[in-house]
């Protein structure tokens, strides 16, 4: 039994405290840009939820990314739309990576034909919005990327000025205490390498932390009782997640990048310089940490912010806490 639907709406229809609503906005909400391949993975959709229930964010927009980024923007507007959030815009972002090819005709295993009646503005892209909206607001913009970093990657390429301007990049992408090629660096390592050899305050959200926190079966349990149309929504998004890998439960990824811009005492982190390998057999795309002072790059480009590396999690207390605020529970 639920007092609250999944975005704080009351049973009245007003909005409690929790939501992101901007009339109940506080000044001190961090401003963020969630970039997204939303549609693969189910944790992309649930960051969406998160970030429209944790007050402490004010979600300016959200930019696609990876393959077919037309659908992926159509699910971003419906995901929106169902949460009574059609204030958030939504932007398409580039579908290529920098270097290497990939199917853009790709369809998301979350996608429903019923998402083509959405539609957005396709005079503006990702890459634009991004820079508009950090020239309109210096230092106040945190750039939330959970997929591949080609948006973020194109943007400091194209406006370097820019990266004294931006508040932070709190990303979910490689592995940092373990030797792994994680999903997000490998799909486009080189733009990786621009983004971690920037200099933008980073704070790296890994596999090493992420895969602790998962929804278990008494969550869902929960969850399938409630009448929300927003949380009926998304036990279809991960129906259909789940009739592909029937044997998993849905890994807070993303979620947890979105909550690194606000969490004071959950995460705990170590500053190291980042390299992204480009060129191993065998290692091509791992994000390997280094311990010095002040580093230099192989191209004489002198690194001196070191990027906050997540390195555990009190994973209960933050699952926990999502469960309350994106689905009520």
């Amino acid at each position: 039994m639920l007092a609250t639907g999944a975005l704080g709406l009351s049973t009245t229809g007003s909005f409690a405290l929790g939501t992101n609503n901007p009339s109940n906005m506080k000044r001190s909400a961090e401003k963020i840009i969630l970039d997204t391949d939303i549609g693969d993975d189910i944790d992309d959709a649930l960051a969406i939820a998160f970030a429209l229930n944790s007050k402490e964010v004010e979600l300016v927009g959200v930019t696609t990314v990876l393959r077919d980024v037309d659908k992926r923007t159509k699910m971003a507007k419906k995901l929106l739309d169902v949460a009574g959030r059609n204030d958030v815009p939504v932007y398409k972002g580039i579908g290529t990576p920098l270097v290497h090819k990939v199917d853009l005709f790709h369809v998301p295993p979350q996608y429903f034909p019923e998402v083509e009646v959405y539609d957005y503005d396709h005079n503006v892209d990702a890459v634009d919005f991004m820079a508009d909206t950090i020239r309109k607001n210096p230092g106040e913009i945190t750039l939330v990327p959970v997929g591949p970093l080609t948006n973020i990657g194109v943007l400091l390429i194209k406006h370097p000025d820019l990266k004294t301007k931006i508040k932070g990049i709190n990303l979910m992408g490689g592995a940092y205490y373990n030797f792994y090629n994680e999903y997000n660096i490998e799909k486009d390592p080189e733009a990786a390498k621009f983004v971690f050899d920037s200099g933008v305050p980073i704070k790296a959200i890994g596999l090493d932390v992420t895969t602790q926190c998962i929804l278990s079966q008494e969550y869902f349990d929960k969850f399938e009782r409630s009448n929300d149309p927003f949380i009926k929504y998304m036990m279809k998004l991960i129906g259909a997640w789940r009739a592909a890998v029937p044997w998993k439960y849905p890994c807070l990824h993303d979620p947890l990048a979105v909550f690194s811009v606000f969490d004071t005492d959950l995460l705990e982190y170590e500053e190291k310089f980042v390299d992204v390998e480009l060129y191993g057999e065998f290692t091509r795309c791992m994000t390997i940490p280094r311990n010095n002072d002040q580093q230099e790059n192989k191209e004489g480009y002198y690194r001196k912010i070191k990027p906050k590396i997540a390195k555990s999690v009190k994973h209960k207390e933050f699952v926990d806490l999502f469960a309350k605020r994106a689905f009520g529970v």
